[in-house]
């Protein structure tokens, strides 16, 4: 790589990791992280991986496959090494060099242009902002992004680069990281299925062999797992449970009203305009099939854009490349690089000034948990059944366990659909929500001031309220 487009890498880097330091969101913005924390802290000190439920007050018969065991491991031990302020450095570093560092040396492959790999780069940041928080995702996704790296700069060569030896152990880690390795099977298979000679297959088979055999190793190495080949089954059911992608936000469809998706829009909108510009439209096969696959899904479920965008890069850049301009950015020393280096490194010391002289919330709980509510149900005499909002089941575990154990929190997949229905029927007060209290004779309720079950206890002279803010009230019963 030219010293003029590392130089460009690094400094964008730093300026995208400080300035999402400064003004981004806190690292923990999702509560889910916490119980993915507190699941790594029980691993640790009971030295096993949980095959029943330890943390839902009735689910110790619950069976957990837990399929990101290793990613809560590794967030608690950052966690428990240097607080949030470790986990948010890690995370930061680990998503620039995901949704930016990544793309760019993509686009590099496809053009010596460091402005056009930088304006790519950029792109594919903004798109995966909508996610820019810590969950076990971000290992899954750089996972995804180094496998069709990999899978790219092998294709339509005879013999296989010495990267592509990597892919078996990548899939090994990545099985025992998070669930989506499945899609970086797809991808390694696009790229081997489009690269073979149909006019000759059996040739063509025996010529790629050195990919097969990587393939074949790589589909083993992803068994080696705590529970071998359940774990597809586990992957397969949470894509395609239709109550569990209408549940949370991740696994909705795409909805453009929202501001949030304003820079995928864009993106769409700039992919428009580039293939009308552009004089050559030369792409290869499984760049198209990815791209267009990896497109539908993020229409359909939110969550693919994080995927969508490494599939982006190289159609975008060579799509740039082919539209006229008398702008260009040369690659040998000159004034006008001297000039690009100052810049950039200014701009970099500017915002290395602002992140040591400005407050940031990044390292700090979210300012929408209710840790006052959960003070005090810390601090009350019972240790009777809690019954909690949905959203706050991981800061229940995070904080509360064991001396209270969450009634409902997001693995949607392990505690099924019948109890997510008794919980809303009684939070929204729906036919048959006295079914709930019934069965589980809560002593302690967690819920948000304006809702229909706080509402009606309330009125109610069994319950009394035992404290409430803004965020949260605390009835216990009487």
């Amino acid at each position: 790589m030219p010293t003029q487009s590392k130089i460009i890498l690094y400094t964008c880097s730093i300026a995208i990791v400080v300035g999402n330091i400064i003004f981004g969101k806190s690292i923990v913005s999702d509560q889910s992280v916490l119980w993915h924390i507190k699941s790594g802290e029980w691993m640790v000190a009971n030295r096993a991986i949980p095959h029943f439920d330890p943390f839902l007050s009735w689910g110790e018969n619950l069976f957990w496959l837990s399929d990101q065991w290793l990613s809560d491991i590794i967030l608690y031990f950052l966690t428990h090494s240097g607080g949030l302020l470790l986990l948010g450095i890690f995370t930061e570093l680990i998503l620039v060099f995901t949704f930016f560092g990544i793309p760019f040396l993509l686009s590099q492959k496809v053009t010596d242009n460091p402005l056009i790999s930088v304006v790519v780069a950029l792109i594919c940041a903004s798109n995966a902002s909508i996610q820019w928080f810590c969950r076990p995702f971000v290992f899954g996704v750089l996972l995804f992004n180094l496998t069709y790296l990999i899978a790219w700069t092998n294709y339509g060569r005879q013999k296989a680069g010495r990267n592509i030896y990597f892919l078996p152990f990548i899939f090994c880690l990545w099985a025992n990281l998070h669930p989506s390795f499945m899609l970086g099977l797809f991808v390694c298979g696009v790229f081997l299925l489009c690269s073979l000679d149909y006019k000759n297959i059996l040739a063509s088979i025996k010529a790629k062999r050195e990919y097969f055999a990587v393939g074949i190793l790589s589909i083993g190495a992803t068994l080696i797992n705590p529970y071998g080949y359940k774990l597809y089954v586990h992957a397969l059911e949470l894509a395609s449970g239709s109550f569990i992608t209408s549940l949370f936000q991740e696994w909705m469809a795409l909805n453009f009203q929202s501001n949030t998706f304003i820079p995928f829009g864009l993106t769409m909108l700039l992919i428009l305009v580039v293939l009308y510009l552009a004089r050559k439209r030369t792409l290869s096969a499984p760049e198209i099939i990815c791209f267009l696959v990896f497109l539908i899904e993020s229409v359909l479920h939110i969550r693919y854009i994080l995927f969508f965008v490494i599939t982006l890069v190289v159609p975008l850049a060579r799509l740039l490349i082919e539209i006229p301009s008398p702008i260009k950015l040369q690659r040998s020393p000159s004034q006008h690089n001297v000039l690009v280096r100052g810049a950039l490194i200014c701009f970099s010391v500017v915002f290395i000034y602002l992140v040591v002289h400005t407050p940031s919330r990044k390292f700090s709980y979210h300012d929408s948990y209710p840790l006052k509510a959960i003070e005090h149900v810390a601090s009350l005499d019972t240790d009777g059944k809690l019954l909690n909002n949905v959203n706050w089941g991981g800061i229940v575990t995070y904080f509360l366990y064991p001396k209270h154990k969450a009634f409902l929190d997001d693995r949607a997949s392990m505690i099924g659909e019948e109890m997510y229905k008794k919980f809303f029927a009684f939070y929204h007060m729906d036919a048959n929500w006295e079914d709930l209290v019934k069965e589980f004779d809560f002593d302690i309720m967690l819920l948000e001031p304006k809702v229909p079950a706080t509402t009606f206890l309330r009125t109610r002279s069994d319950w009394k309220i035992s404290y409430e803010d803004k965020q949260a009230v605390v009835f216990v019963r009487h």
